[in-house]
């Protein structure tokens, strides 16, 4: 074998390899702790089955989210299907299978696809604290017309800003008086704002979401929605229909998912996270697999799994490259000539 045959050799398998070889799909999330347990829980469930996933954990909100998706930066996020829809200006949609239906449809007329759903919902819910009058059971958003005093509303600043299913509109269906009492950032350090500002008395209402764990932690109550203003804000991924056609397993291994974690156990998990600081790959972890061998504690004093160091190859891969090691060993014996060690009779020839 030439030189020349060897090279063209080893060029044809690091082609062949680097073709093969799918890198791994990079799942996105937003800035809030139920989107960090959500992605964890999306990339190990898709890891066991086979597909090689990395989390990328840089904050985003949902425009940040979308883009990134576009321009291949991340591969797929969890969305929901109320904020999808009011995205781009779509009339809320309060059953839950319609509301999928609608989302996963608009989503293929864009290149995109959504769902399954994974079971939880994290719809937006108005909270009153306990004993006060605005919490008198039964509680609903209707009994709030026609107050004297305007009503403050604590809310973060994405809601203030959503055009159809935002504060301006909340108001506009129920025909209160009412003020933006507060307005804080939407990130935990608001959340905690909020939530500090409802009980203390200084708002009359706080806008949340289902999955807070400040609702079970200090018995909120949560104000029926009875003229059925909020829409259903279910949970599934959001990828590229071209991912999914040139890598089928992904699509199989996303089917996976369906139903995979009701909103009480979300909670649960983002009460971990949230309010004791565990780390969310290990929150999924332990959720996936309850019955795993125990680990070193983390700060949730429940066993802490290690993260993954490496990322997996496919077998092809691993193939291609046991061939690159076999043709380099080839040239090196063909075209590396070896040292001769002096003998100790040259001196006498």
């Amino acid at each position: 074998m030439t030189l020349r045959t060897a090279l063209a050799l080893l060029a044809m398998l690091v082609a062949v390899g680097c073709n093969r070889i799918e890198r791994p799909l990079v799942i996105g999330a937003k800035d809030f702790a139920e989107q960090q347990v959500v992605a964890e829980l999306v990339a190990q469930r898709l890891r066991a089955r086979g597909v090689p996933t990395e989390v990328d954990d840089t904050p985003r909100d949902t425009l940040a989210a979308i883009e990134a998706l576009w321009l291949g930066e991340i591969d797929l996020y969890v969305e929901y299907t109320g904020s999808a829809l009011a995205l781009i200006g779509h009339p809320p949609i309060h059953d839950v299978d319609e509301s999928f239906a609608t989302t996963r449809d608009l989503a293929t007329e864009n290149g995109l696809a959504f769902g399954p759903l994974l079971g939880f919902r994290n719809d937006f819910v108005v909270l009153a604290r306990p004993g006060s009058a605005f919490a008198a059971r039964p509680a609903t958003l209707g009994d709030l017309a026609g107050r004297a005093r305007p009503l403050r509303i604590g809310m973060p600043a994405d809601f203030r800003e959503r055009p159809v299913d935002g504060f301006d509109a909340l108001v506009r269906r129920y025909g209160w008086r009412a003020e933006p009492g507060l307005i804080v950032p939407s990130s935990p350090a608001g959340k905690d704002q909020l939530y500090a500002a409802l009980l203390d008395g200084e708002i009359d209402l706080a806008i949340g979401f289902r999955t807070d764990p400040e609702i079970l932690d200090f018995d909120l109550v949560v104000l029926a929605d009875d003229r059925g203003f909020f829409p259903a804000y279910a949970a599934g991924p959001l990828t590229r229909a071209a991912l999914l056609a040139r890598r089928p397993e992904v699509a199989v291994a996303l089917g996976d998912l369906e139903g995979i974690v009701t909103t009480d156990e979300m909670r649960a998990m983002v009460a971990e996270v949230a309010n004791l600081g565990a780390d969310p790959f290990a929150v999924a972890a332990r959720f996936l697999d309850p019955t795993g061998a125990p680990e070193p504690v983390g700060t949730s004093g429940r066993p802490l799994p290690e993260r993954p160091t490496s990322i997996a190859t496919s077998p092809a891969g691993s193939l291609a490259t046991l061939a690159v090691i076999v043709v380099l060993v080839l040239i090196a014996r063909l075209y590396v000539r070896p040292v001769r060690r002096p003998d100790p009779g040259d001196e006498a020839r």
